[in-house]
């Protein structure tokens, strides 16, 4: 806000002759250029630090993402599972009599 405040007043004081600058204040400029070089350096550790969140975000959303595939691998094999159960409860649902005399065999999976 500093350097704000001294770069409007130097821009905004019209150019004056020599005789004239000696009743105006002087701008110490290597103060305004540490100023400025303060806050360029403030703001590299901020660009610093949204880097580093932004890498770790990266990470998680990676994570995620393979959470996510492994979920949708597992669900993908439930639900074939469970056709399977169900087209094996159709069969036995349309067994005749003699295929339910008899057991089922052939209509279900060795040791079931």
């Amino acid at each position: 806000m500093l350097a704000d405040y001294l770069t409007k007043n130097v821009e905004a004081k019209p150019q004056v002759d020599d005789d004239e600058q000696g009743s105006q204040p002087h701008i110490d400029i290597e103060a305004l250029v540490s100023v400025y070089k303060e806050r360029i350096y403030d703001l590299k550790q901020q660009i610093e630090g949204l880097n580093t969140q932004l890498a770790a975000k990266d990470e998680q959303i990676k994570e995620l993402s393979m959470a996510l595939d492994n979920a949708q691998n597992a669900a993908k094999d439930a639900q074939e599972e469970t056709r399977r159960s169900h087209d094996r409860v159709v069969l036995m649902a349309s067994a005749g009599v003699w295929e339910r005399l008899t057991g089922f065999k052939g209509l279900l999976e060795s040791g079931e």
